[in-house]
This record gives C-alpha cells, sequence and structure tokens, in this order.
C-alpha cells in the first residue's frame, strides 16, 4: 500500500506541485509562521514540501535522520500516522525516517524491523480509514492534543480536500471542542477548498458536503467551491475570507 501510494503520488508531484508552489507562496505573503499543518493522510507530500524544518508533535526516538528543529519550525500534525514512522509497540516509542517512504522494513541495506532498544519487530504507523481506530499509542494521542491544543488559538481553519466523512468520528469531536471550548464560539471561521470543476451531475455532493459542514459547525463556513490548485497559487486571499464578515 505504501509503494502504490508514493508511486501514486509522486507522479502527479512532479507533474503538478501544488503543495510545494502553497508553501513557497506561504513564505513569500510572510503566512507561513501563522499556518499550522494538520493531514489525515499517510504521504509526505506536504512533509516534502515544507523540508526538514518541521514539527511533528513526536518524540522520536534516536535516529541519525532526524534534524534538530528551529524555533521557527513550522507545526504539521499528522492524526492518522505517515508513511516514514515506524512504531515498536514494546518501548512505545516510534523512529522517523526524514523524508522517505519506509516502503520496506529494510533502509540503507539495514535491518530497521527491529526495535534498537528491545529488538521487538516494528510496524508501520497507519489509522485506517475505518469507524474503528486505536487511538491508543501515546505518540498518537500527543498528536491529537496538540492539534487540540493549536485550534484553540486559531481564529480561521482551512479544509482542503476533506468531506468531514461520517468514519472521522474523532476528528468531529475534535473540531466540535475547539469550537465550544472558547468564550466565543463564533469567534473562529471555516473556508472549505475542497473542489474541482463539479460536473453538473457531481453538484448535489458538493452541495451535501458543504450542507454537512454548515450543519456541523455554524453559520461561519464559507464554501468556496474552488480547488487545492487556486488555493495553493494564491493562498493570501483564501486567509482573507470571512475577515470583513467577522468586522
Amino acid at each position: 500500500m505504501a509503494k502504490a501510494i508514493d508511486d501514486g503520488l509522486r507522479r502527479k508531484a512532479l507533474a503538478h506541485p501544488p503543495h510545494r508552489l502553497l508553501v513557497n507562496n506561504l513564505k513569500a505573503s510572510g503566512l507561513i509562521n501563522e499556518t499550522i499543518f494538520i493531514s489525515t493522510n499517510y504521504d509526505l507530500c506536504i512533509d516534502h514540501a515544507l523540508g526538514p524544518d518541521r514539527d511533528y508533535a513526536v518524540d522520536f526516538a534516536a535516529n541519525e535522520e532526524v534534524n534538530v528543529l528551529s524555533p521557527q519550525a513550522v507545526k504539521l500534525f499528522k492524526l492518522h500516522g505517515s508513511l516514514n514512522w515506524l512504531y515498536c509497540p514494546v518501548c512505545n516509542n516510534v523512529k522517523q525516517f526524514g523524508s522517505k517512504v519506509v516502503l520496506s522494513l529494510q533502509y540503507k541495506g539495514r535491518e530497521v524491523n527491529r526495535c534498537g532498544f528491545c529488538r521487538s519487530i516494528l510496524s508501520p504507523v497507519i489509522v485506517p480509514p475505518t469507524f474503528y481506530k486505536d487511538m491508543s499509542r501515546v505518540f498518537l494521542s500527543r498528536i491529537w492534543n496538540k492539534a487540540e491544543d493549536a485550534l484553540r488559538e486559531v481564529d480561521h481553519i482551512i479544509f482542503c480536500g476533506y468531506s468531514l466523512p461520517d468514519a472521522d468520528m474523532h476528528i468531529k469531536y475534535l473540531l466540535k471542542r475547539m469550537q465550544t471550548n472558547r468564550t466565543n464560539p463564533e469567534s473562529v471561521r471555516f473556508t472549505l477548498v475542497n473542489h474541482h470543476k463539479v460536473p453538473p451531475k457531481k453538484k448535489k455532493d458538493a452541495d451535501d458536503e458543504a450542507h454537512r459542514y454548515l450543519r456541523f459547525l455554524g453559520k461561519r463556513v464559507t464554501d468556496t467551491r474552488s480547488s487545492f490548485q487556486k488555493f495553493a497559487r494564491d493562498p493570501n486571499s483564501f486567509y482573507q475570507i470571512g475577515k470583513k464578515r467577522r468586522q
């Protein structure tokens, strides 16, 4: 599965690198240090775009591939794991392999399927898109807690390519807690960047998705019907959505 995801996304990224374009434009606009990335994907598209100075909110086990983070490291919370992480169930720690997808349990010609401390077999860190999600691992709980803490401080959340599916009950609870556990629940606004050009037969699906967001998060949801590519080209204009209405 890791190889299929990596190969497919690598081809798309080489042809159309929207994640790198987004990060470059955020840096050019001075917005990168005001931005927190939260991802439900395992792939490394945004990881590659951000470069090595990214903060996963995870205390990784000793690994020569892990760089020391600067105070300006961009926060990237991967709620469902990542294809460059391996986990030891005995030591309860996780190793990161830079920006490399761990396609097998061999890395640079060395065996990586056993923990360097207890020699237990390591396993990939992937939370499947099902109703039952195992969030019992300590480091995953830490990521979720850090993500919730960070979200309480923001006033604008932009959803890119995320449909708020029923199976993601944990994320729904996370969003609702973030929204309600603040003095003014309406102080946070939401923007949807979830569509390419929508053909007529798919318009109902897009309408249903927007209605699902409005019903769950309230009236401060703006559905732009824009694509991620358009957002990547001009993120600053999307960051401004809803500000005038708030005033």
